[in-house]
């Protein structure tokens, strides 16, 4: 996102426009701070869970185990209309640099921390889905009546899919569990 600033405007590194911006950003993690000190006890808990944590919370030891390409596959088996947003990468538009360097970003960085032991978590990269449904948006605009109906198929399956975690899931983990196609086809079991 800096890059795009720079470019849109080549003095963003002004003092006082980094003044500005500090001054927008340091109340909201000061608080995020103090709460995480009330609540634990510590200014920066760790990321990273103990063997301890692993073996008093077996969800903790659940993400944990998960493999390296459980946001990319996840992504895919809970929101497949974040596909085109890959697909939108082919186009090399210039105009898809900041979004595409913000999910990466995202994606990059959890998934190293779950390569740590950080564990992996689906709400860890829902920073990274607007630049996705941007990117989505994108690919989507140009197609016909026909690719339309299959995108909305798309849509609607993740929608379905986010409606019944949220609400027959389990939200105390906010965790998606199961894609809304195996719910689906345990209706026929």
């Amino acid at each position: 996102m800096i890059a795009l600033a720079l470019r849109h405007d080549p003095r963003w590194w002004s003092p006082r426009k980094l003044g500005a911006a500090a001054a927008a950003a340091a109340p909201p993690c000061l608080l995020w701070m103090a709460a995480l000190r009330i609540a634990y006890g510590q200014w920066l808990p760790s990321a990273f869970p103990t063997a301890a944590m692993m073996q008093q919370y077996p969800f903790v030891a659940q993400i944990v185990a998960r493999p390296w390409h459980f946001y990319l596959s996840s992504l895919l088996l809970f929101a497949p209309v974040f596909m085109l947003a890959l697909l939108r990468l082919r186009a090399r538009d210039r105009r898809d640099l900041g979004p595409a360097l913000c999910a990466l970003a995202f994606f990059g960085g959890m998934t190293a921390t779950g390569l740590m032991h950080g564990g992996y978590q689906t709400r860890y990269v829902a920073p990274a889905y607007p630049a996705l449904a941007l990117l989505a948006g994108a690919a989507i605009a140009p197609l016909g009546a026909a690719e339309l109906i299959g995108a909305g198929a798309l849509i609607a399956y993740g929608l379905l899919g986010a409606a019944g975690s949220a609400i027959f899931q389990t939200p105390r983990l906010a965790d998606l569990g199961t894609p809304a196609a195996a719910r689906f086809l345990a209706l026929f079991r």
